[in-house]
């Protein structure tokens, strides 16, 4: 058994946790964000609730492409299930060897490990884009439907022969 402190249980809880890594698409990012703030304007309208969200990354301050930066919290070393579904915008990668190579790198490694621990304990996963990769390199792709660019889609097929790509869907929820 786990004791919490009292800054873990007065915590605000979240519905999303968005996931981003150094690099990635601004406009993957800002998208998600610009998404989850519509959807929180018209909560009230369709009678359903806020939703709330925390933005997180593996490592310091995040620069995005073309050298925009945004914050977020450093997410922990150890962190708690949190019952929140964790969106991974786009990595900013366009080839093969760029995706093989950021994977290797510390910060994406810490983020593979973060998201293999949040769905074991039963957390949600969506990715857009080649953010799906940090998926596949976590485990998390065998036996699922998923989508990625276009031009990306053979070498996920290859990587995890177990799932099925379909690049003609931009939205495929498994």
């Amino acid at each position: 058994m786990s004791v919490l402190t009292y800054f873990e249980l007065f915590q605000p809880m979240h519905d999303f946790t968005v996931l981003v890594l150094s690099g990635a698409f601004a406009s993957s990012v800002a998208l998600t964000l610009d998404m989850l703030s519509a959807a929180a304007s018209l909560a009230a309208t369709a009678a359903c609730a806020t939703p709330r969200w925390r933005v997180v990354t593996t490592q310091g301050a995040i620069k995005l492409g073309h050298g925009m930066t945004i914050d977020a919290t450093i997410l922990p070393k150890t962190a708690r299930p949190d019952g929140s579904t964790w969106i991974i915008p786009g990595l900013g990668l366009e080839s093969p060897p760029a995706i093989k190579e950021r994977l290797a790198q510390p910060d994406a490694l810490r983020a593979v490990q973060a998201l293999q621990a949040h769905v074991q304990a039963g957390g949600t996963v969506a990715a857009s884009c080649s953010a799906v990769f940090l998926l596949q390199s976590a485990g998390l792709l065998a036996g699922r439907r998923v989508s990625t660019s276009w031009w990306l889609a053979p070498l996920l097929q290859q990587l995890e022969p177990r799932c099925v790509v379909d690049a003609d869907r931009m939205v495929i929820r498994d």
